[in-house]
């Protein structure tokens, strides 16, 4: 997902007129980004934002809090914008005379460098203007309270969790007196339920997800000219992919038990048959 969204970041700054101000093109400010925040750091906040709001959405908590350090990758913008920036202003053009009196590094670049200018000075000037760039970024990310349509679904899902608990728990409890009655036949019955099941997921998987995903595509795609919608897909496609992975995991499992079921049904089976026979020979 981190590459995906790195691979769309430019048309988004370029939308969103980010870089405008600033004294880099969009591909460079992007560049910056990409050395700034890497995949380790992406990954990191994304897991603290899931796991407050998987927290606050099952009930875990009643507030949907959390907060990141950004002190971290301010400093490191502030290093990357002056390393970026010295080899901007180094390819710059030497002053003429009646380019002097305008010269000056204040919130961008000038238009040419000085000729006699210490090296020094040259690293103090656009460190400084690194710095102004980088105090766009707060010290911190900070959210103490859960946005209006998460807190609105929040007891749906709560109640949701809790009726599929209730239905999971009344489940094990009718498979287990089901194999208290009759060991062989609720095996049997087992087996076949799991391996249908599991065959109707894999079928699901192999059709419905392809499916899916040109459907998503093709509503973000129609009639929207943002460049927001890549974006958008990619991220889609992300989340798609993380429960065609998780319910292919389900179908393996229930494909594993009722396979299990099954023999387990034959073992019994023929361990009944000696009892059934001895039975009758003392009758």
């Amino acid at each position: 997902m981190y590459e995906r969204l790195i691979k769309n970041l430019e048309p988004v700054l370029k939308e969103m007129n980010v870089g405008s101000e600033l004294p880099l093109t969009n591909k460079e400010l992007v560049e910056v980004v990409k050395k700034t925040v890497d995949g380790k750091r992406f990954y990191d906040f994304s897991e603290l934002v899931t796991n407050a709001y998987l927290d606050y959405l099952t009930g875990r908590t009643d507030k949907l809090t959390y907060s990141y350090d950004l002190r971290p990758v301010r400093s490191k913008l502030a290093d990357e914008l002056t390393v970026r920036l010295q080899k901007k202003y180094n390819a710059l053009p030497i002053c003429q005379a009646n380019q002097l009196s305008t010269w000056e590094i204040s919130s961008t670049l000038p238009n040419c460098r000085l000729s006699n200018e210490s090296q020094t000075d040259t690293n103090r000037n656009l460190a400084n203007l690194s710095q102004q760039i980088s105090q766009m970024v707060p010290n911190q990310l900070k959210v103490v309270e859960a946005p209006r349509s998460v807190r609105q679904w929040q007891p749906s899902v709560v109640l949701a969790l809790s009726i599929i608990k209730g239905v999971w728990l009344v489940t094990l409890l009718v498979v287990g007196l089901f194999l208290l009655i009759s060991r062989s036949r609720a095996f049997v019955t087992l087996a076949w339920s799991f391996i249908l099941v599991g065959i109707f997921e894999v079928g699901f998987g192999l059709i419905a997800w392809d499916w899916l995903g040109r459907l998503i595509s093709e509503n973000f795609t129609n009639g929207s000219e943002s460049q927001l919608a890549p974006v958008a897909i990619d991220l889609s496609a992300g989340i798609l992919e993380i429960f065609k992975s998780t319910l292919g995991n389900i179908s393996v499992i229930m494909l594993i038990v009722g396979v299990t079921s099954l023999l387990l049904a034959i073992i019994y089976r023929h361990k009944s048959k000696p009892e059934a026979a001895a039975s009758v020979k003392l009758s």
